[in-house]
């Protein structure tokens, strides 16, 4: 392949990123929140109680953005902090009833907005394109794989 279909590829992912979260967007201003803020709760939900850490990692969102989003979900009264048990210097954060039944609107809200988006694809070529997509995101990511990928050792000169 040559470099001008990467690039095209490419463009056409952070294409259909904004038009996701433009759909999210949309959606999600009338209950007063922003993706990321849904995204931690949805996550949250699956992972609880967990670390800020590991909701870091698992939505490969930046440790200190992970804080403030914390931060303002805690405000809202949606998630609420506990002493971690084994380990004083870490917090383990979980769901309020509050933000256990937000994080399921949100599921619904985020089941409705994949809808649409992937709505011009059939179940044949929905089916193709994430095969395609978990082919390239499965030898880069560490939670699935357990271990980034190695780079191939160099021969000595």
């Amino acid at each position: 392949m040559n470099s001008k279909i990467h690039r095209q590829t490419l463009d056409r992912f952070k294409q259909l990123r904004v038009v996701w979260t433009a759909f999210a967007t949309h959606r999600l201003k009338p209950l007063g929140v922003v993706p990321n803020q849904s995204l931690f709760l949805r996550t949250l939900r699956l992972m609880e109680p967990c670390s800020l850490a590991d909701i870091s990692a698992s939505t490969h969102i930046d440790p200190a953005a992970v804080v403030r989003l914390a931060d303002s979900l805690t405000v809202k009264g949606w998630i609420v902090r506990q002493e971690h048990p084994t380990d004083r210097r870490r917090w383990r954060v979980c769901l309020s009833p509050g933000g256990r039944k937000m994080a399921l609107k949100f599921n619904a809200i985020h089941d409705d907005i994949l809808g649409e988006l992937l709505s011009p694809l059939t179940g044949d070529e929905l089916a193709r394109f994430n095969d395609i997509l978990e082919k390239l995101w499965v030898p880069h990511n560490p939670v699935k794989t357990g271990e980034p990928k190695k780079q191939p050792k160099r021969k000595k000169p």
